[in-house]
């Protein structure tokens, strides 16, 4: 399976937008989550606009995910390898500006009076875990797929919610509500998951990231390609996951139900 993954070519359109070369290497997900580790990485052919965009962003989310650690790390259930990737990456995240410890609500009670790590609206995590599904998706076929819009893809997180400022309570629960809905449909229509690949012949370690995959309606339309949608669901450091919702050609569908289902 890892033997038929793609890598970085100059001379390869831009993994998102499809930009012609040459293009420059863009890491998925970014060097810095496993620099604690001897793994290999999976990398991809980017135009000079997504590759900035992109980097501007990395070092805020990987320190929000980060910080957003701390309060797992009071009850001791962080494992051995995520408390050694945050010693190894917090020094070189710096003080991102972007990222700050701040209550959560505006209104806090009991168990919802924590400070979480907070993200600055100017940096979209949820683009950010477009970008990384569409370098995923780029690492199975080898090309930019036309028929992907990933501007117009779905992600959210049910841990993670987007607000310019500390929410009420009742305004929280809502949009937490809606997020664990969502997932909790995926699994009413019969969605299978499929673990994702990793990186070649050193796999990422898999409670720093994993990635698994979902075609739906469900399992039993796998007959028909052409009509089902994609789900990647991406793990960071086995506690917070991202769900991005996708659709793509038929060829692309096959490509990564051949790699998946190996």
């Amino acid at each position: 399976m890892v033997r038929l993954i793609k890598q970085f070519s100059k001379n390869k359109r831009c993994y998102y937008c499809g930009a012609p070369p040459p293009s420059s290497r863009e890491h998925a997900p970014v060097e810095v989550m496993f620099e604690a580790f001897d793994c290999d990485s999976i990398t991809v052919p980017s135009c000079d606009k997504h590759n900035t965009e992109k980097n501007l962003d990395d070092r805020a989310i990987v320190e929000l995910l980060i910080k957003g650690l701390f309060i797992k790390f009071r009850y001791g259930s962080l494992t051995q390898n995520t408390l050694k990737a945050i010693e190894a990456a917090y020094p070189k995240l710096g003080n991102a500006n972007e990222v700050s410890l701040r209550s959560w609500v505006k209104d806090p009670r009991g168990e919802l009076d924590t400070h979480l790590s907070y993200l600055d609206k100017q940096v979209d995590i949820n683009k950010w875990m477009i970008k990384l599904t569409a370098a995923l998706v780029w690492s199975v076929i080898g090309d930019f797929d036309e028929a992907i819009e990933w501007d117009n893809a779905i992600a959210w997180s049910p841990e993670f919610v987007k607000g310019d400022d500390a929410l009420g309570i009742e305004q929280a629960g809502l949009k937490l509500q809606k997020f664990r809905k969502l997932k909790t449909e995926i699994t009413s229509l019969g969605a299978k998951w499929w673990s994702g690949w990793s990186a070649y012949p050193r796999s990422y370690p898999p409670d720093i990231y994993h990635f698994e995959i979902s075609f739906l309606p469900s399992q039993y339309f796998l007959e028909d390609s052409s009509e089902l949608e994609i789900i990647f669901r991406h793990r960071f450091y086995s506690t917070f996951s991202w769900y991005v919702w996708f659709t793509a050609s038929k060829a692309t569908k096959q490509s990564i139900m051949s790699i998946v289902r190996k």
